[in-house]
């Protein structure tokens, strides 16, 4: 690598990991505003930014950053100066966006810089006006139209049209004026908007006075998030603590997870029963060391949600913007910790299930309050631990899915048979291919197809998706993932003389036919185990296994859990339980076998041998 590679790399870092902690701060800061320390910190952002990107010959981002930084320097300078939290906040998260995405370019090779002069001179014309004290006002402005006006939702537009001039409309209830319903929302409960404007009240009352049909006209102004403390000039001291950790690349984690991998698989194969005692305190000493570096490996390789969490901040804001919905994301188990390879898998599914709870699931205020809601929605976005695995849960207060209407829908496409299913595999068959009952398109969403895409990037990360929802109260949608995606406990079984090897983590309980009915239900056979109903599978069958028993009473039953539902599996014999170290299954069976199912990937045995091992989700 190249010393201009070498410093490239660093900035990237260094610049990604600044830029994630500004946009943190400016989501807080806009409900609560600026602190001594906010302010001080951005400030220090900015000026670092500003000199490393000058530095690498970066003017666009260097000029953008000095025109921030002289914004912060002159509040921070003059504790009694009034600023509007939204305003600076949305000004300054452009900023940040558009260093993301010069970032994110300047690994091309044609890599141009980007042109910030229009962002530039849009800051230094906001610091002259707070400077001059002529920041812009926000208003919130309430129509109602004489009864029997009709059309209110044209009207609306109307009123917009008249006042467009004036300043910048953010946000109006109802958010759609396309929509017809939208006329029926305005005349039970008038028309919203909020603008900002260098105008005052009177001004705005004045304008709109003479609309036609105008019943009655509220005008009030928002109040500012102002900030009065005195502004503490010195810097802030790092802390002992942050000099304790040090950066260190991704791959060389990966090479050392490897290593240990193999070393597990090396203890395995010296694993016998017919040790002398020197030898076998030897081996003990070994397989407990071996333990040891495993877990301080595993320990290095995870790191805490809250890094995807708070990105997830951002993109609630914009999209609740976008629809004009007051939304509150709130965040719990931010410091539960994750193999990383499912962090870097965790964005895009969430961004795609928070998308869909904003456009679809959560209502409008108007309609959250003719239903006796709170005319905010809660979007709860949580983390916790749970047996082996890691949970992670997005849970919405929305109007929740129509069960009727998803189950017309897969009964129409063939998807299920009867209606009579549980609420939870109803609720799965959105996880299908193109699946879908929204008819209206929406610019945010589409009509909602991709579930079927988030479930494959959790499947891929190792994951498993439940959905649960109850109507008028909301969807939870929930994913669990193991703790780390390289050693795990398996299951080994035979089956006519082949071993495979469940994850240990699947199989709920290992039984045999004594404690168990069997069932025939016509179409398959079920295992009544408990008064609970299992679909049973014979493993020889499933994979044409010669030589496997077929007599299900000399048999063992193991009972799995998969993401749509649990089921039982007949095999020859359980084996036993150990540590295996999960491979990709190698080429050249994928292309002597390139039909094989069934399979999520592979391990090497302690006799050198190769297992496969099973992906329960493909006997569901």
């Amino acid at each position: 690598m190249s010393n201009t590679d070498s410093m490239l790399d660093l900035f990237l870092y260094e610049t990604n990991e600044l830029i994630d902690g500004l946009e943190e701060i400016l989501l807080k800061t806009e409900n609560t505003g600026f602190s001594e320390e906010d302010i001080n910190e951005v400030f220090r952002s900015m000026h670092t930014i500003k000199g490393s990107s000058g530095m690498m010959g970066l003017d666009s981002i260097s000029n953008l950053t000095h025109a921030a930084e002289d914004f912060f320097a002159f509040i921070r300078e003059n504790p009694n100066v009034e600023i509007d939290g939204g305003e600076v906040t949305d000004l300054i998260l452009r900023v940040v966006d558009f260093i993301k995405h010069e970032l994110n370019a300047m690994r091309s090779e044609d890599y141009k810089q980007g042109d910030a002069r229009d962002l530039v001179e849009e800051i230094k014309e906001y610091t002259k006006s707070v400077k001059e004290g002529k920041t812009q006002k926000s208003f919130k402005v309430h129509v109602f139209f004489d009864e029997g006006a009709q059309m209110e939702n044209i009207r609306a537009f109307g009123v917009l049209n008249t006042i467009e001039n004036m300043g910048e409309v953010a946000s109006t209830e109802p958010a759609d004026l396309d929509d017809e319903k939208s006329a029926e929302e305005i005349q039970a409960n008038g028309f919203v908007f909020t603008i900002k404007t260098n105008a005052d009240e009177n001004r705005i009352r004045s304008i709109l006075q003479d609309t036609m049909f105008l019943k009655s006209l509220q005008v009030t102004e928002i109040e500012k998030t102002s900030r009065k403390s005195k502004i503490n000039l010195d810097t802030t001291i790092i802390s002992d603590s942050a000099r304790n950790f040090v950066s260190v690349e991704v791959g060389k984690l990966d090479t050392l997870l490897d290593i240990v991998g193999e070393l597990v698989i090396a203890e395995s194969m010296l694993r016998r029963d017919d040790l002398d005692d020197e030898y076998e305190k030897a081996y003990g000493n070994l397989q407990r060391m071996t333990d040891e570096l495993q877990n301080i490996v595993m320990s290095i390789r995870m790191v805490p949600v809250s890094g995807v969490f708070h990105k997830m901040q951002r993109v609630v804001r914009d999209l609740a913007r976008k629809t004009g919905k007051d939304i509150n994301l709130v965040i719990k188990g931010e410091q539960t910790e994750v193999d990383k390879k499912i962090i870097d898998n965790l964005s895009e599914p969430l961004i795609h299930i928070l998308r869909n709870a904003v456009d679809h699931g959560i209502e409008d205020a108007v309609t959250r309050k003719t239903k006796g809601k709170d005319p905010s929605g809660t979007i709860l976005l949580e983390a916790y631990n749970e047996g082996g695995e890691v949970v992670i849960a997005v849970f919405d207060d929305g109007k929740g899915l129509d069960r009727e209407k998803i189950l017309e829908k897969a009964l129409s496409l063939g998807l299920v048979s009867t209606p009579d299913i549980p609420d939870s595999e109803v609720f799965n068959l959105i996880t299908h291919p193109g699946f879908s009952t929204t008819e209206k398109v929406t610019e945010l969403s589409g009509r909602g197809v991709g579930m079927d895409v988030v479930y494959q990037e959790i499947k891929k990360a190792g994951g498993k998706l439940a959905i649960e929802s109850r109507k008028d109260q909301g969807t939870a949608i929930i994913m669990r993932f193991p703790l780390t995606l390289a050693i795990i406990d398996g299951v080994s079984v035979s089956v006519g003389g082949e071993t495979y090897i469940f994850p240990a983590l699947n199989v709920l309980e290992i039984f045999t036919m004594k404690d168990a009915t069997l069932m025939d239900s016509g179409e398959k056979q079920m295992l009544r185990l408990r008064d609970e109903l299992y679909p049973l599978v014979f493993l020889g069958e499933v994979f044409n296994t010669e030589g496997y028993e077929t007599d299900i009473y000399k048999s063992q039953l193991c009972l799995v859990s998969s993401d749509r539902g649990q089921i039982c599996i007949c095999v020859d014999r359980v084996m036993n339980k150990s540590k295996i170290v999960v491979k990709p299954i190698p080429d050249y069976l994928l292309s002597e076998f390139p039909l094989l199912k069934g399979f999520s990937a592979c391990t090497i045995m302690g006799d050198g041998n190769i297992r496969l091992i099973l992906d329960v989700n493909a006997f569901t």
